[in-house]
């Protein structure tokens, strides 16, 4: 028996033991993914048998800089094997396929992997900062967190570096147009504004900003900065409820501007089994899901099974009205429904969504018009 109890301890071990290694191994090979990318679209395109994915993050452009960074996986195993770029019409902006790439920054940069380093090039595809990195992340508010084999750092568009640390560096997710939340193990938060560390890491947190402002806690006191970093409510208070009333009555009104889910602004109800209904209770649809058609402004994906005449999907205002024609099949990967928290029914914040028709998945802009279907991308020979 006791032979039995080691044995099992010993396999346990050893299997976890295999999945960090096989974790690290994942991560140090992938670099740049981590848990803020989203899958976003997915297809097929006539002269190319592997699926094609668009990657971004729900909180920011689908399109920076005009252009979209694509990848494309080996269905049979699901390895990643190049990523390159489109415009808004689907043609290949960027006649070269990189072994990973992620979005433009406002500064005009993104991340590029060659062979087995990070670089950054620029709307052209040209390296301007040369691999030599092993780790890359995307530019905000004009700095990029780094990685070589000894540190972490913090660089701006011209590769200057503005922080070191020996251990690791967060880039909170940004939204475009906001200061950088960054965090520095052992050191604390930061801020940086247009390539600029105006907060150097100092606080226990920083949180996201609204309206220009963000709640920042040290030492278990809360007070107020502002988007140039200057604290405009002292850090002297025992909760950020407190902290952000003070400001309240300075007439500043601090609310997020980028709500998501804000339902108060919603004139219908969605039940718990997925049915909406009228502010009195009436039946509006059999089916919904919720996303995000754009910024600040909360939309909603229903099919209209009500009709009877058709089992398509549309999206509707806040009133219930349809503002895309119920036409589409599926609003999601019909292969991968469970993938809707991560992001497969959201809108990009510049207003555009994948949707899966009868032949084909397309991209469509907030008012249903089809931007492109995706087997007419066109990728680099």
């Amino acid at each position: 028996m006791k032979k039995t109890i080691i044995f099992g301890f010993s396999l346990i071990a050893v299997v976890l033991g295999l999945y960090f290694v096989l974790y690290s191994v994942w991560n140090s090979k992938d670099g740049y993914w981590d848990d803020n990318w989203y899958w976003y679209g997915k297809g097929l395109t006539e002269n190319n048998k592997n699926p094609l994915y668009f990657n971004t993050q729900t909180k920011r452009n689908l399109f920076e800089c005009g252009l979209a960074p694509v990848s494309i996986y080996t269905e049979e195993n699901g390895l990643h094997s190049g990523t390159f770029y489109v415009d808004k019409d689907g043609g290949c902006a960027i006649n070269k396929l990189f072994d990973r790439a992620g979005s433009f920054g406002a500064c005009g940069l993104a991340p590029a992997k060659e062979g087995e380093l990070w670089g950054y090039i620029n709307t052209n595809g040209d390296f301007v900062i040369q691999p030599q990195y092993k780790y890359a992340g995307e530019f905000y508010s004009g700095i990029a967190v780094v990685e070589d084999a000894d540190h972490h750092y913090i660089i701006n568009s011209s590769g200057e570096i503005l922080h070191k640390n020996e251990s690791s560096i967060r880039q909170n997710s940004t939204r475009p147009k906001e200061p950088s939340v960054f965090f520095c193990n052992e050191e604390g938060y930061g801020l940086a504004v247009d390539g600029r560390i105006v907060i150097p890491p100092q606080y226990s947190y920083i949180d996201k900003f609204k309206n220009g402002y963000a709640v920042v806690e040290n030492n278990e006191k809360f007070g107020i900065a502002d988007t140039s970093g200057d604290i405009v409510i002292p850090i002297e208070y025992d909760s950020a409820a407190s902290a952000e009333a003070k400001l309240w009555q300075s007439d500043i009104k601090l609310s997020d501007t980028y709500a998501e889910y804000d339902n108060a602004q919603m004139n219908f109800e969605i039940s718990d089994d997925n049915i909406m209904t009228d502010l009195s209770g009436s039946r509006l649809y059999d089916r919904s899901v919720y996303g995000v058609f754009n910024s600040g402004n909360a939309r909603w994906f229903v099919n209209a099974a009500t009709s009877k005449s058709t089992d398509k999907i549309g999206v509707v205002d806040k009133d219930g009205n349809f503002i895309v024609t119920p036409r589409f099949n599926s609003l999601c990967d019909p292969e991968q429904p469970s993938y809707s928290d991560r992001g497969w029914y959201h809108y990009s914040l510049d207003g555009y969504a994948f949707v899966f028709g009868d032949d084909d998945n397309y991209l469509i802009d907030r008012s249903g018009n089809i931007i492109f279907k995706m087997k007419d991308i066109e990728i680099p020979k």
